[in-house]
């Protein structure tokens, strides 16, 4: 079935480019700036949209969220461009991670 390699396919992108985050409280895999992009890319090709993106901070010893920073969609209809702006813009460092519902 589609669905099944659609899914297959974005747990293997998670699973080889994703940070964990499991130290520092989160179950979810983050990701750099550019595997970020690309992985909004591959779920845009699948019709998958994002509903929202958390900046996570590098910090010694590990990573932290910045709760004050983030993407969220305000529509269901939004398309990946919105996030892909988001994580390309100065408001995500080179240095830090994002972790990306959908």
């Amino acid at each position: 079935m589609i669905i099944e390699k659609n899914h297959v396919e974005i747990n293997e992108f998670l699973q080889d480019k994703g940070i964990s985050l499991v130290e520092f409280g989160s179950a979810e895999l983050a990701l750099c700036k550019i595997d970020a992009i690309s992985f909004l890319a591959m779920i845009e090709k699948f019709g998958i949209r994002p509903l929202g993106i958390e900046v996570w901070n590098k910090v010694d010893g590990g990573w932290s969220i910045n709760s004050l920073g983030g993407w969220y969609s305000e529509n269901v209809e939004v398309d990946s461009k919105d996030a892909m702006d988001f994580v390309g813009s100065k408001l995500v460092a080179d240095s830090d991670v994002v972790t990306i519902q959908f």
